[in-house]
Formats: C-alpha cells, structure tokens, sequence
C-alpha cells in the first residue's frame, strides 16, 4: 500500500470520527446570573411598582424633595432609609399627611445614625448580637392568612423597642422585634428595621411579595403605592448629556475650531541658514555695547583717546613734547576743530553724559580722518 493511499483512508477515518462526535453532541441551555441592568440597577424598588400596579394600584416613584409635599390623600409611601437629604419642614409635612389618613412604611436608619422619623412616632432602636427566639409565620390583622419570610428578610442586628400606645401590629424575628406598626390619626406609620423584603433581590422569595401587599391594604381605602427613590448627587456633566447635548456639541466644535487657529502651521523643513563668520567689527561692535550698557563710557572715551595720541605721536614725534597750550593750538589747526574739543581730547577726563562721549568721538575720528590723509 503506497503513501497516498494511507493518507487518503486517515482522512475518511477522521472524517468519520467527527461525525460520530457531531452526532453525540447535546446543547443543553444553561442559565447564567447577570446582575440587574437598566432601571432594576438603579431603582431596588421596581419589582415593587410593578406588583403594585399588577393588584390594581397606581404606582410611581418620586425622584425628589418636593414631591413629599404633594402626597395624595389614600396612598402609601414606601421611605427607605438615608433620608438625610429631607428637611425638618418635610418631616413636619408628612407626619400631618400620615394624620390626615396616609400610610407610611418606614425604614429606620442604622442605629449610630439619628433617625427623626423613628423618634416622631416613639421608636427606639437597640442593637443586639444575640438571636432571640425563632419566629413563626407571620400575619396582619386584616390579612386572611399568615405568610412566612425568608431568615434574610428581616434579620439584621438591629431590634425596636415599641411605644406604650397605638401599637396595631408588631413583628417579631430570631432578632427580636423588627416590625412595627402605629396608629397616627387616620393613618398609620409602619416602622420596619430593615425593607429587604421588598428590594428586587428578595421580593419573590418565600411570601415576601404577599407580606409587602397585606401591608399596602392596610389602610381600605389606599389607592396609589409611592416609592420614594434615594436623592443621588447631582452630575453636572449627566445634566448637560440630559438637557443640553446642542450646547456641548457647539462649544467643543468652537474649541477645535479655536485650537486650529491658534496651533502652528506644520510644513516643510527650512533649511538651515549657512554658518557666517563673524568679522572683526562685528565683535568690536558687541564689546563696545557690552560696555555702554554697563556703564563703562569712560573706560571706552579713555581707550579710544589713547589710541589717537599713539598714533599721532607716530605720524609726529615733535607733538608729544610741545608745551600744552601749544599743543592744543596745533591740534586744533590740524584737525579743523575747536581748540576746546582739542584740549578735551588730549586732557583725560571722566564722560557723564551722552552727548559728551559722542562729541569725544567725532572729533577723534577727523583726527584720524587727517592721519589717513597723512597732511
């Protein structure tokens, strides 16, 4: 059996074994836990709402301050804790709303944190760690039969202490007593330690979903459930993207346009300027700058009227010994300047001003002028 041959029988075997695997294989569905997304990550509640507008209530959440001071009459509020956002003023006004025949489910706070609302309707917080008794099923006055709760539902390290007076129904746990509720003139404060039984994570498990709508009916005449949401801090840049997208898109199109005219233009490489050598003059130049910015007038004056007299005691050796008054008249008449200006250039002196150092100058130079010509 030549090579070909076994290639070609290894390949239909192993054609054959995949489709022998293929025919095996099962897809079986499997479930995979995600977390909440969309409004179920942001709003705990949700679940809450929903069954609530499923039994035939009116349901919403309030997202803000004010809306506590617009509560309808047959409602029930559900107010979780970290309220600290709320004002006196606002307290004031939902405990007259709750008079008036509301229904307030509340959450208390934890027990270092103050809670005014506990307080207003006479309920202690203490916290414990040890288990009290275990508890049994559960059941409110008007609710036709007992429901039982998850150990999660209300079992935190927090017990309430029940006023003397007004107490409707009390909840006892493996923690002690956890839920409370209290007669306000028409209406009722429900004051529970924990609201977990009604989050999205708990809220169909056991009976909590029964429980959380037996106290919704505890009032006959509630027709409107009402959540209120958590006060997030307010995002500036989530309330531009919200409200005013146009302006964001202008202001950075007239920041790129800004940056453009205010960028360097890119091009071409300029060729380096080939090196230059400097002259003699040119340093001569810079050094004497150098000295007349630094107030050195008179050691340049004096340099430059040294070098005139050497070289015009080289062109006439006679000058140097003349008496100076007489030396002074033969400058003068041999420059063509003034016997003043003559007597200035060969008697050392300080220059203070300008104008001085510039006369000084000028008459060295027709002195030098006439050397050149050698008259």
């Amino acid at each position: 059996m030549n090579r070909r041959a076994v290639l070609i029988m290894a390949g239909i075997a192993a054609a054959l074994a995949l489709a022998w695997l293929a025919s095996r294989i099962e897809h079986v569905p499997e479930m995979e836990q995600v977390g909440y997304t969309g409004e179920a990550r942001r709003n705990p509640y949700l679940a809450a709402l929903r069954l609530a507008r499923r039994m035939g209530l009116a349901a919403s959440e309030l997202k803000a301050a004010p809306d506590l001071d617009r509560l309808p009459a047959a409602s029930v509020l559900l107010l979780p804790n970290r309220r600290q956002a709320l004002t006196p003023t606002q307290r004031a006004r939902l405990m007259s709303w709750v008079q008036g025949g509301g229904h307030l489910i509340l959450e208390t706070e934890d027990v270092p944190v103050s809670d005014p609302y506990a307080d207003a309707v006479g309920v202690r917080r203490i916290s414990t760690e040890r288990e009290a008794t275990k508890r049994g099923p559960v059941q409110l006055p008007h609710a036709e039969a007992p429901v039982q709760l998850a150990s999660t539902a209300l079992g935190i390290r927090t017990r309430l202490v029940a006023p003397d007076t007004g107490v409707r129904v009390r909840v006892e746990t493996a923690w002690g007593l956890q839920l409370v509720q209290i007669e306000r003139g028409r209406g009722l404060v429900t004051v529970a330690a924990d609201l977990a039984f009604a989050e999205n994570r708990l809220i169909g498990s056991a009976d909590h979903a029964e429980f959380l709508w037996q106290l919704a009916r505890s009032l006959p005449e509630t027709r409107e459930f009402l959540v209120w949401g958590r006060i997030d801090r307010l995002s500036l840049w989530q309330w531009l993207t919200e409200h005013a997208p146009a302006v964001l898109i202008s202001s950075a199109a007239l920041l790129v346009l800004w940056l453009w005219r205010i960028g360097p233009r890119f091009g071409p490489v300029a060729a380096d300027l080939p090196p230059a050598r400097r002259r003699l003059l040119d340093h001569l130049r810079a050094s004497g700058r150098f000295h007349w910015n630094n107030r050195g007038r008179d050691r340049l004056a004096e340099a430059a009227r040294e070098a005139c007299l050497a070289r015009l005691a080289r062109a006439h050796p006679g000058f140097a010994s003349l008496p100076p008054g007489e030396r002074t008249a033969q400058l003068a008449a041999y420059a063509g300047i003034t016997e003043a200006e003559a007597a200035h250039l060969i008697a050392p002196g300080t220059v203070e001003r300008g104008a001085e150092f510039i006369a000084l100058m000028r008459a060295l130079q027709q002195v030098h002028a006439r050397l050149d010509h050698g008259a």
